[in-house]
C-alpha cells in the first residue's frame, strides 16, 4: 500500500526535505543519521535546469516530437539534439524533492513505481525536483494557468525538474514523465533529455459513466479514473440516478436504495420488449462514494454528481409514489423500470417533490464536494402533466405564470436555486435551454442533441449567459458501435469510430466553451468492466487530446501512430481497450 511505502517521508515546505523511514520501510535504506535530506537541490548547484547551458546544441521541434508519442500533445517540445537521456538504473536510487506529501505521492505512484527506482541520497544520484512557484513563467491558454508546468530532463546532470504554480500543474507534469519513460532490453529506464512547457486549452476534458442501466462497482469506476488520469482527463460526471436504478443512498429517503436500486429485469435485446426476469441493481455505501471523489481527487479529477429529474425518475417514483402524478400512479402503481428508453414518467409539482429535491442535491453534495451539480433536464415529456387534473390544478393556484409547457422549466430553477445556494455550479442537459424559460444565468449545458445543431444550441446558450460542455450524440456517445465487424460487444447503433471522435470541433459560435466530455450509456454495456472499457478506449483518448489540445491537435495520422506507443499504458493497467 502506498500508505506503507511514501507516507514515511516527511515533506518540508520551502525546499526541504527529509527522510524519516519507518520500521520496515522500503526507504530502510536511507536511515543514516548523516543523511538529513532529499535536501534543498538548489543549494549544492546553483545551474538551473531552465538555463540554455545544460549540454548540448537544442533542438527545437513542432509541439510534442512524433517519436515522444506523447498523447496529450504538449504545447512546446524543445529536445536536447546531442545531450545523452537520463538513465535509471532498475532498482537504482533516486533524490526527490517535492514541496508536499500529496506531490510526493503521485511521483512515487506513477513514476518511481514504474521505473522501479529507490529512494536515495548523495549528490551523485539522478535529482527528481517537483517545484511549486507561484511566480513561474507558464506559457498557455489564459486562465488555464492553474493545469500549466514546465518539465526538463538533462541526461547530463542527471537532473528532473517539474515547475508548476500548484499541485495540479504538477500533476500533470508527472503524467507528462510518466510517458517519458522507456523500459531499455536490460531493465533500466531511460528518459530523453527534454524541455517541455505546456498547458490544456480547455479547462474541461471529460468522460460520463451511467451506473443506472448497468452498475459499475467503486472498484470498476476507480479502475476508469485511473485510466483517465493517464491522458490528463480531469472531470468525471457520475450519472447516478435513472429510470433503471437509483444508485446514490439519501438518509431522509432510505426506499430510493431499498426499492428504487433494484429491478425485477433487465431488457434482452433491442425491440424493448423483452427481458430477463432475473433481478438485478445495487447501490454505492456513502463511504465507497466517498473512497471514489478522495482518489479521484488524487488525480486531480473533479467528480460531477448528477441526479435526473424531472424525467427520467421513475425509479425515485417507485420508490417514494408520493413523487408522481397522482392519477397515472393510482391507475399503474410504477415499478423500477426494466426496459430501455425515454418514458413518460415525471415528477408531479408539489411541495413534497419541492422538498425532495432540495434534500436529495444536498445530501449527495454532502457525499461529493464538487463546485457542480449536475440536475438533469433531458427527454422530459409532458403527457402525464397535460392529463393529471391534479397537476393542472397545483399550477393554476401556485404557478401562475407557469403552464404545462414550461413546467420542466420550473423544476430546473426550484433544482438549480437550490444548487446555488450550496455555492456550487448548476449543470443541465440541452433540453433546458429551449424548455420555455431561461435557463438561469452563469449555468452550465450540455450540449449533446447533434441533430438540432450543435452551433445553434451554442448560440442559444450564449443568448442566456450559459456556458457549455460539447457532448454531441454524434462525436462523443460512446456506447455506439466503433467498427464494422460488430463481433465483440453490442452497442445502441450508430456509428462513431476513433477518427469520427477525434475530429470533432470544439466551435461554438461565440458561446463560453469549457470544453468537451465523453459519455458511457450503459444500456447495452452488459458484460462489466471489460465491456465498459473496451467502449471507452481508445476512442476516449480523442477525447483527451481534442479537449488538451483544441486546434493544435496532430493530425490523425500522427495521432493515431502515437497511439500505437501509448497503448502500452493501457497494457500495463491490464485495460480491455478497443484494438488500435
Amino acid at each position: 500500500m502506498r500508505c506503507c511505502r511514501f507516507l514515511s517521508l516527511k515533506f518540508v515546505l520551502l525546499g526541504f526535505a527529509f527522510l524519516q523511514p519507518g520500521n520496515g520501510s522500503r526507504f530502510a535504506h536511507v536511515n543514516d543519521p548523516k543523511s538529513r535530506s532529499l535536501s534543498f537541490i538548489h543549494k549544492r548547484s546553483k545551474r538551473s535546469l531552465s538555463r540554455s547551458h545544460l549540454g548540448a546544441p537544442m533542438q527545437t521541434l513542432r509541439a510534442g516530437s512524433d517519436d515522444l508519442a506523447l498523447i496529450p500533445e504538449p504545447l512546446e517540445v524543445v529536445v536536447r539534439g546531442e545531450e545523452a537521456p537520463l538513465k535509471l538504473a532498475k532498482k537504482g536510487r533516486v533524490v526527490v524533492e517535492a514541496s508536499s506529501q500529496q506531490d510526493a505521492d503521485a511521483l512515487f505512484e506513477h513514476v518511481l513505481k514504474k521505473a522501479d527506482v529507490e529512494l536515495g541520497h548523495g549528490a551523485e544520484l539522478p535529482q527528481i525536483k517537483l517545484s511549486l512557484n507561484a511566480n513561474a513563467r507558464l506559457k498557455g491558454e489564459a486562465g488555464r494557468r492553474e493545469e500549466a508546468y514546465n518539465l526538463e530532463v538533462s541526461g547530463s546532470d542527471k537532473r528532473v525538474l517539474i515547475e508548476a504554480a500548484n499541485s495540479h500543474g504538477l500533476f500533470n507534469g508527472i503524467m507528462t514523465l510518466r510517458q517519458l519513460l522507456t523500459q531499455e532490453d536490460d531493465g533500466h529506464v531511460t528518459i530523453p533529455s527534454v524541455a517541455i512547457s505546456d498547458s490544456p486549452a480547455k479547462e474541461w476534458r471529460g468522460l460520463m459513466l451511467d451506473v443506472s442501466r448497468h452498475f459499475f462497482t467503486a472498484a470498476d469506476v476507480k479502475k476508469l479514473l485511473r485510466t483517465m488520469a493517464l491522458f490528463k482527463m480531469n472531470r468525471f460526471h457520475w450519472h447516478l440516478t435513472d429510470d433503471q436504478g437509483w444508485r446514490v443512498p439519501i438518509d431522509r429517503y432510505p426506499k430510493l436504495t431499498e426499492v428504487g436500486a433494484w429491478r425485477k429485469g433487465t431488457q434482452l435485446g433491442h425491440d424493448g420488449e423483452s427481458h430477463d426476469n432475473e433481478r438485478y441493481g445495487g447501490h454505492y455505501t456513502k463511504q465507497e462514494i466517498i473512497d471514489v471523489v478522495r482518489f479521484a481527487n488524487s488525480l486531480h479529477i473533479e467528480v460531477i454528481p448528477e441526479t435526473d429529474l424531472p424525467g427520467h425518475s421513475k425509479a425515485a417514483i417507485a420508490s417514494y409514489p408520493e413523487l408522481g402524478n397522482p392519477n397515472f400512479v393510482q391507475m399503474e402503481p410504477p415499478e423500477v423500470e426494466t426496459q430501455f428508453g425515454a418514458f413518460k414518467w415525471t415528477m408531479t409539482p408539489s411541495d413534497y417533490t419541492n422538498h425532495f429535491i432540495a434534500d436529495v442535491v444536498s445530501e449527495v453534495s454532502d457525499l461529493v464536494k464538487s463546485p457542480y451539480y449536475h440536475v438533469g433536464g433531458d427527454e422530459v415529456p409532458v403527457d402525464q402533466w397535460r392529463d393529471s387534473p391534479q397537476v393542472q390544478s397545483f399550477v393554476a393556484g401556485k404557478l401562475p405564470d407557469v403552464s404545462v409547457d414550461t413546467l420542466a422549466a420550473y423544476f430546473h430553477d426550484v433544482a438549480i436555486g437550490h444548487v446555488k445556494k450550496l455555492g456550487r455550479r448548476a449543470i443541465v442537459w440541452d433540453e433546458a435551454l429551449s424548455a420555455g424559460r431561461d435557463v438561469p444565468a452563469g449555468s452550465i449545458a450540455m450540449l449533446w442533441r447533434s441533430w438540432e445543431d450543435v452551433r445553434h444550441l451554442s448560440m442559444l446558450a450564449r443568448s442566456q449567459s450559459v456556458s457549455v460542455v460539447m457532448c454531441p450524440q454524434d462525436r462523443t456517445y460512446l456506447d455506439a458501435w466503433q467498427d464494422t465487424s460488430h463481433d465483440k460487444y453490442d452497442a445502441i447503433g450508430g456509428f462513431t469510430p476513433l477518427e469520427k471522435t477525434y475530429a470533432m470541433s470544439l466551435d461554438g459560435a461565440g458561446a463560453d466553451v469549457l470544453g468537451a466530455q465523453a459519455q458511457l450509456w450503459s444500456e447495452y454495456i452488459r458484460g462489466g468492466l471489460p465491456n465498459l472499457e473496451y467502449m471507452a478506449w481508445p476512442r476516449g483518448i480523442a477525447m483527451a487530446e481534442l479537449t488538451w489540445s483544441d486546434t493544435r491537435r496532430p493530425p490523425y495520422h500522427v495521432f493515431h501512430k502515437k497511439l500505437e506507443t501509448r497503448k502500452r499504458d493501457l497494457d500495463e493497467l491490464g485495460v480491455n481497450y478497443h484494438p488500435i
